[in-house]
């Protein structure tokens, strides 16, 4: 039995979407000129890019605790927060091209994103977060020693 080409290019392309097997949602962004995207949840690998910056800013060490580590955090000039949410944009932002769904920016990006960080871009990693599971209510994360905020590499 021969594949046709259709059946055949239909599976390249559920094979090569790099969508397939994370949680995702498209997204209608109307200040984008009503277009849709893709918001994927972040990876492993995403999360350590966006939060490294955070905790070299910082200076968290891996021997702070948490007290320490959030005072630290808490110094952490605006600016080095707007940049750590567009570097996670440039992770999880895909668009639709003719070669299937595409990450829309490269990590280089990240800065230029951020000089135009706004609410629609805050929208975008906001939807990440929340379908990482990343998202924490204030109140929550006050009560569950689990939402921690990352005081070491292996986190």
């Amino acid at each position: 039995m021969t594949k046709t080409p259709t059946v055949a290019g239909a599976l390249r392309a559920a094979i090569l979407n790099p969508l397939t097997g994370w949680r995702h949602e498209l997204v209608q962004m109307p200040e984008w000129g009503d277009a849709s995207v893709a918001v994927r949840e972040p990876l492993l690998e995403d999360r350590a890019f966006w939060l490294e910056p955070l905790r070299l800013a910082a200076g968290v060490e891996p021997g702070d605790d948490e007290e320490t580590a959030r005072a630290k955090y808490a110094a952490v000039r605006p600016d080095e927060h707007v940049l750590a949410s567009a570097r996670l944009f440039v992770r999880v932002l895909y668009v639709e091209t003719s070669a299937g769904w595409r990450r829309e920016f490269d990590d280089g990006d990240a800065r230029e994103v951020a000089s135009a960080f706004g609410a629609a871009h805050e929208r975008i990693v906001s939807t990440a977060l929340e379908l990482g599971n990343m998202k924490v209510d204030a109140e929550d994360d006050a009560k569950k020693p689990s939402a921690e905020i990352p005081i070491s590499d292996s986190n």
